[in-house]
C-alpha cells in the first residue's frame, strides 16, 4: 500500500506515517467486512473528512442541532466537544467555528477563541455575526481598541437577519465601548 503523499504534505507528516495509518484501516476494515482504506486514498486525493467519511448533509446538521442544543442547555463541555468534531468534519462551516469559538471564550480559553473566530472570518458567510464576537471577546480581554475595530466592522457588514437578532447585545457592546472612551478623555 503506498501514497498519501497529498495527505501527508497536508498534514505536515511523512508519506511513511500516512501509509501505516492507511495499512492500519485496511487490517481494521478487512475485520469488519469494510475496506477503510478508501477513506485515506479520498483524503490524500484532497476530499475532506466528511465527504471520505461518505457523511450525508443531514448527519453533519443533526451534530449541530446536537451541538447548539447542549450549548442552550448549559452543557458546555459536551457542546464543545460536539463542535469541534462539527470543525474537523465539515471546517468549511462558519457555524461550526463560532460554536466552537464561544465554547472556548465562555471556558476563558482565549488564545483559542480567537483563532476559531479568525478561521470563522476567513470563511464565507455572515461576517457581522463573526464580527459580534470577535468584539465580545475583545472586550473580556479588555483589548479595546480591538473591540472598537470589530464593532465597527459589525456595523459596517451588510444588514442581515442574524446581525438584527445580535443589536441589542451590540447595543450593549458599543455602550461600553463609549464609557471606555469616555473614562480615557477624563
Amino acid at each position: 500500500m503506498t501514497g498519501g503523499t497529498h495527505l501527508a504534505d497536508q498534514l505536515g507528516l511523512k508519506a511513511s506515517d500516512i501509509t501505516a495509518f492507511q495499512e492500519m484501516l485496511f487490517g481494521l476494515g478487512a475485520g469488519a467486512g469494510r475496506d477503510l482504506s478508501q477513506i485515506m486514498s479520498r483524503l490524500d486525493a484532497g476530499d475532506g473528512l466528511r465527504d471520505a467519511l461518505d457523511l450525508p448533509a443531514a448527519t453533519v446538521d443533526m451534530l449541530y442541532a446536537q451541538a447548539f442544543g447542549r450549548f442552550n442547555a448549559g452543557q458546555l463541555g459536551e457542546a464543545e466537544a460536539l463542535f469541534r468534531g462539527l470543525c474537523i468534519l465539515a471546517p468549511d462551516v462558519v457555524d461550526h467555528w463560532l460554536g466552537f469559538g464561544i465554547c472556548q471564550r465562555m471556558a476563558d480559553r482565549f488564545d483559542a477563541a480567537r483563532l476559531a473566530f479568525d478561521i470563522a472570518l476567513d470563511l464565507p458567510g455572515d461576517a457581522a455575526v463573526v464580527r459580534f464576537h470577535r468584539a465580545e471577546l475583545a472586550c473580556r480581554e479588555t483589548r479595546w481598541r480591538d473591540a472598537a475595530a470589530e464593532a465597527a466592522g459589525y456595523h459596517a457588514a451588510p444588514d442581515t437577519v442574524r446581525k438584527q437578532h445580535l443589536a441589542a447585545e451590540m447595543h450593549r457592546i458599543d455602550a461600553l465601548l463609549a464609557e471606555r472612551g469616555a473614562a480615557r478623555r477624563r
